[in-house]
């Protein structure tokens, strides 16, 4: 799974193995992907600001969303524990993901991926083709995760569509509901990333051994 071969590769990189190139900004960035279901682009240039922690709640203003809507997104413990950890890192920039520079590049979150599951075109990194961590496993992209995220809420935790739709900050494409009903189902979405932080927690970040099957979707790309 994903999320814990970002573990993994953590430990792996005082070694000098495969992953040395991760780093733990980048590894966060990619779980709170995980577990908030938010574009590349919002997390990478996530701010301190936005971050209500003492409430769990991530206020996204409305430049900073793909519909030019503001979203409010809940914060699971475990992503307000992730979060936290990177205050000693990075509390002295405006970003939470900061690089040194300012945020990281959205970019660099997807070329993690790649390296993760598959091998670069150049041809002086072919040969390391089968020490891809993630190489036996179907190609994804970072949207693939938001996907997956998606499905799961769906399809495991029964997460009503119209709710996932308000998690995902989706305009309703018929024009009159998107005029008549105005409701954001407030509670229902904060519960459901609540639940959802709890099953990441419960059945993805444990041991191997210890994980109860849940699906394909999030097996395969969590």
């Amino acid at each position: 799974m994903l999320w814990q071969t970002l573990d993994r590769m953590i430990y792996l990189k005082t070694k000098k193995e495969y992953a040395s190139a991760m780093n733990p900004v980048i590894t966060t960035a990619i779980k709170i992907l995980i577990l908030t279901g938010a574009r590349r682009t919002e997390v990478a240039k996530m701010r301190w600001e936005e971050l209500n922690i003492t409430n769990g709640m991530w206020l996204l203003p409305a430049n900073r969303t793909k519909n030019r809507q503001s979203h409010t997104i809940y914060l699971s413990q475990i992503a307000i524990n992730l979060i936290s950890d990177l205050k000693k890192l990075t509390e002295q920039s405006e970003f939470v993901f900061e690089n040194g520079k300012g945020h990281i590049h959205p970019d660099s979150i997807t070329s993690t991926i790649n390296r993760l599951i598959k091998v670069s075109d150049d041809p002086k990194v072919m040969k390391r083709a089968s020490s891809a961590p993630l190489s036996n496993m179907k190609p994804f992209s970072v949207h693939d995760i938001r996907r997956s995220a998606a499905t799961a809420w769906g399809e495991y935790l029964k997460i009503k569509p119209h709710v996932i739709e308000q998690m995902l900050n989706h305009q309703p494409l018929n024009k009159l509901v998107a005029i008549y009903q105005r409701a954001t189902y407030a509670e229902e979405q904060k519960a459901a990333w609540l639940a959802w932080g709890e099953m990441i927690e419960h059945q993805i970040t444990k041991k191997l051994s210890n994980v109860i099957p849940i699906n394909l979707a999030v097996n395969n790309y969590l």
